[in-house]
């Protein structure tokens, strides 16, 4: 008996919880109800993020209520998204707030915006202008010339790129070698996300763009276009455009010794001399005077680089 009235506690707390939920999300995600939400200005554009390029949409609330509101969930042409911010994070009546959307956005498409909020929904409809080629603007502001690989990752949007269309030119007109690696590729084939590195050389204080484009008439390289060179003592992986070598010589671990343009030995990779295990690795590593040097030259880059994103429109 005492069994019987425990099982039916159970099956009616269940119940009560499933039905709680229930009306939660019902709430939460009625989309019978009208959020009281404004969206003032919707603009498709880019963001570089260190040496990542990525594209973004923002979009500019306005919260013509007498209460606040946030938003909970957003949504892109009936897909969930998760990369996306608010700030602030909760909109005050009155105020205005902008959503910040991570998208691989195309060229010249429509898009459907729906927004979730603690208050209803919000649909949302527009088009991103035309686009055609994607630049990045390096300016040199170190004080002294610049010339070394730059490694840049660039994320597309499904339908735009295959790895073997892909160029790069330097102010629009000069083909310059290239070299693709890291790639990342949509279920279609195209790419979704690459690294691409390529030579720079540029005065102090002077800049250049460099073009993303199809059917660049440059030089390309393949996995078939890979050498593999061993010896007893290192082992080097190169191709015209890039060498990096490993050194067995140093003592259990061994270390990589060179990472950098095929011909020439600047190296971002000559001071990478890992240490014996044991206590005092760390010790060695921090008065290695190379890694120390490593570590500047690393900062002075970082530093005296800097980069912007350049569009070209289709028409």
């Amino acid at each position: 008996m005492e069994m019987l009235k425990l099982k039916w506690y159970v099956a009616v707390l269940s119940a009560t919880i499933l039905l709680a939920v229930s009306v939660f999300c019902f709430n939460l995600y009625d989309t019978s109800v009208e959020a009281p939400l404004k969206a003032l200005n919707v603009n498709f554009g880019f963001e570089t993020l260190g040496y990542n390029m990525l594209r973004k949409i923002t979009i500019t609330l306005y919260d013509p209520s007498s209460e606040n509101m946030t938003v909970q969930e957003v949504r892109i042409n009936d897909t969930t998204l998760f990369s996306w911010t608010m700030k602030p994070e909760t909109l005050k009546p009155g105020r205005v707030g902008l959503l910040q959307i991570y998208y691989p956005w195309r060229s010249a498409r429509k898009y459907l915006f729906r927004i979730f909020t603690n208050k209803g929904e919000k649909t949302v409809i527009n088009s991103s202008p035309p686009l055609n080629t994607i630049g990045i603007r390096i300016v040199n502001n170190l004080g002294e010339k610049f010339e070394d690989l730059i490694s840049f990752t660039f994320f597309f949007a499904d339908g735009e790129h295959k790895k073997e269309d892909i160029g790069v030119l330097r102010d629009d007109e000069k083909a310059i070698p290239y070299v693709i690696w890291g790639t990342v590729y949509y279920k279609s084939g195209y790419i979704h996300s690459t690294v691409i590195t390529f030579p720079v050389n540029l005065p102090p204080g002077s800049s250049a763009a460099y073009w993303i484009v199809n059917n660049g008439s440059n030089i390309k390289f393949n996995e078939s276009s890979l050498k593999l060179i061993q010896t007893s003592n290192k082992v080097e992986v190169l191709n015209p455009v890039y060498r990096v070598r490993f050194n067995f010589t140093d003592r259990l671990l061994g270390s990589l010794d060179y990472s950098g343009p095929a011909r020439g030995e600047t190296s971002f990779a000559r001071a990478f001399k890992p240490g014996y295990y044991g206590w005092f690795y760390s010790i060695r590593l921090v008065w290695n005077k190379s890694v120390l040097n490593y570590l500047q030259d690393l900062r002075r880059v970082t530093e005296g680089l800097s980069f912007e994103v350049e569009i070209k429109d289709e028409g």
